[in-house]
């Protein structure tokens, strides 16, 4: 009996270590520029926002809490997250100054996913 309250005991007070342990959904996201120029990628000043309908109405951004969050370099992105919302969008921000919003996706139900980014112009298209 003792033995099995120690072990209690041992596994409620390390439980708080097997948090990030499992693995996390994640999205990876490949740019293809239809530009004349391709701008480097703010990583700063870009986000990915969580929407919890499909014209993104109730929204909230990915956010920033241990390991989630929307990591971006000068030619691409990919964000790891605790759990998503039903629907994506993402606002990217470019060394140029310009900023950029993309339609709304939804989330798969994997644990990796990769999407296309089509940067135009005008905006940013996502495609699975």
């Amino acid at each position: 009996m003792k033995k099995l309250l120690a072990l209690t005991l041992f596994l409620c007070a390390f439980s708080p270590l097997w948090a990030d342990v499992s693995p996390k959904p994640e999205m990876e996201f490949s740019f293809i520029y239809n530009t004349a120029e391709k701008p480097a990628i703010d990583p700063l000043h870009s986000e990915q926002i969580q929407c919890r309908d499909n014209q993104c109405i109730e929204n909230t951004p990915l956010g920033v809490y241990g390991l989630q969050k929307l990591y971006c370099q000068a030619d691409g992105c990919f964000s790891i997250a605790y759990n998503y919302d039903n629907y994506q969008k993402l606002i990217i921000s470019f060394a140029d100054g310009t900023t950029r919003e993309s339609n709304v996706f939804a989330a798969p139900d994997t644990l990796r996913a990769r999407f296309n980014v089509y940067v135009d112009d005008e905006g940013l298209t996502v495609a699975p």
